[in-house]
């Protein structure tokens, strides 16, 4: 199960998360948001792409 989890950072922006359930992070949104609901969009962009199977998976190395 992953869960998406967001935090305003020191500057004031916001950022969001996705950690698996060992809690380790998995994905995030790469960049800071200025208002929250914008991070929230955010994730649920990137959950639609997913659904979509628009990612490879590629073994580690």
């Amino acid at each position: 199960m992953i869960t998406f989890e967001t935090s305003q950072g020191k500057s004031g922006l916001w950022y969001w998360h996705a950690k698996h359930r060992n809690r380790r992070i998995v994905a995030d949104g790469g960049q800071g948001y200025t208002r929250k609901h914008d991070c929230g969009r955010a994730i649920l962009r990137f959950v639609r792409h997913i659904r979509r199977r628009d990612f490879l998976l590629r073994p580690p190395e």
